[in-house]
């Protein structure tokens, strides 16, 4: 008797895969987490007498290993919202003059506090050398009832495997996720 198998990933569906400078990266989360990790790509949206804004972030992976030194990024996306999210609009952020290379993880709630829009991005789990971006993000669909986000972000960031601040990464990618109103 022959055994019927479905042929099931093991990873989780949602997607975002992201060039660096050519490179190709991938958010390939685990279908299967260990307790307390977060699944990547997230995307939240709050637009609320308590909350008005997006937050997106994922984990990237080298997709062809040894192609790079740097095995992956984390990338997070900030943008206070003053009105409810638009279709094809772009979600711009900008990083603080002089402030954006090697800092701390602390260091974004400065921009917190300043409600300023920011991307955050730090390299091989390494999460005390932060670099701060300059770029934009595009909802490209949004379906709250289906809780589904198509999306592109678009940016240059410092390198934070560099001590060079001089030295730029261009980070290009589309994601497909679900939203998060938690």
């Amino acid at each position: 008797m022959a055994c019927n198998k479905e042929n099931k990933s093991t990873l989780w569906p949602a997607k975002f895969t992201c060039e660096v400078d050519g490179i190709t990266y991938k958010d390939q989360t685990p279908y299967i987490l260990p307790p307390g990790a977060k699944r990547t790509p997230s995307f939240n949206y709050h637009f609320d007498d308590l909350q008005k804004g997006i937050y997106f972030s994922s984990r990237l992976a080298l997709v062809n290993q040894g192609q790079n030194e740097v095995g992956g990024y984390a990338i997070m996306i900030d943008i206070p919202l003053k009105d409810p999210l638009a279709i094809n609009k772009e979600y711009q952020f900008v990083g603080m003059a002089g402030e954006e290379h090697n800092m701390p993880i602390n260091y974004l709630y400065r921009y917190r506090e300043k409600g300023l829009a920011y991307c955050h991005v730090y390299a091989n789990g390494e999460m005390n050398k932060n670099s701060f971006g300059t770029g934009k993000l595009i909802i490209q669909s949004f379906d709250l009832e289906k809780s589904q986000v198509v999306g592109q972000i678009e940016f240059s960031v410092p390198s934070p495997v560099s001590e060079d601040a001089h030295k730029l990464l261009s980070f290009k990618g589309q994601f497909d996720t679900g939203i998060n109103q938690n």
